[in-house]
């Protein structure tokens, strides 16, 4: 979870995160309770993963993700309700162990949180922690991966593979190759018709360099997904 913008040094999680008896309304209680810009507060609270597990929040942040929400005049909050549930879904389903990030991963899909959150990989804040998710949600529930390749627009995820880090590019790799797993000729056909379209960068190019400085662990699928690529290039007449 990225760094808050904003942490009062009066405020820690372990004393503000949830209520005790006779105090206000803590904001996960109120959170739970509707209101959406708690959010907001438990993200700057910045609590730790033991401390998110113990509550129930994936329905209510995914319902915060789902809702389009109210713009208010009275006063504008540091950042949106939006954002800080993404931020907060993604620490959840990255934290624990292997057994947590299932449990946690396939709740999102029960409570069919996987269309709100493909609805919000065209906005470019939280982007990655939206492929972070859709990658957790597919690799603990299988069933999913179809709906998510169906549904997801590529390009998106290109830009971002094209603008990040090595980090980013290794997350987006994993991204796709659960599409390459799925179904590799209808995969690689939407890829390379979106690699014609784009002209404004070389995807299969990026890829290339992106092997060769890539960690071992991630030459394998790299390689891979270039070969299937170049396979069908051959019969277009392109070349990488």
């Amino acid at each position: 979870m990225p760094k808050p913008y904003l942490r009062d040094s009066r405020f820690t999680p372990a004393s503000s995160f949830s209520s005790s008896p006779n105090s206000s309304p803590s904001p996960v209680a109120l959170l739970i309770n509707g209101l959406a810009e708690a959010v907001v507060l438990i993200y700057l609270l910045w609590p730790t993963f033991s401390q998110l597990s113990r509550e129930n929040l994936v329905p209510s942040l995914l319902q915060v993700i789902t809702n389009k929400g109210e713009k208010m005049d009275d006063f504008q909050l540091i950042m949106e309700p939006k954002d800080a549930a993404i931020a907060i879904l993604e620490q959840i389903l990255l934290g624990g162990d292997e057994n947590s990030r299932s449990v946690n991963a396939s709740s999102v899909v029960t409570a069919n949180g996987i269309p709100a959150l493909l609805n919000c990989l065209n906005q470019m804040d939280g982007r990655l922690s939206i492929v972070s998710i859709l990658l957790s949600c597919m690799r603990s529930d299988r069933r999913c991966r179809k709906l998510i390749a169906n549904r997801t627009e590529l390009l998106p995820v290109l830009e971002l593979f094209h603008a990040g880090d090595d980090s980013t590019r290794s997350i987006c790799i994993d991204f796709i190759s659960e599409f390459v797993y799925l179904n590799r000729r209808t995969f690689c056909n939407r890829v390379l018709q979106m690699i014609k379209d784009e002209g404004a960068f070389s995807t299969m190019h990026s890829l290339l360099v992106y092997l060769q400085m890539a960690p071992m662990e991630k030459q394998v699928a790299v390689a891979s997904l270039l070969l299937q690529l170049d396979l069908l290039v051959e019969p277009r007449k392109m070349s990488i």
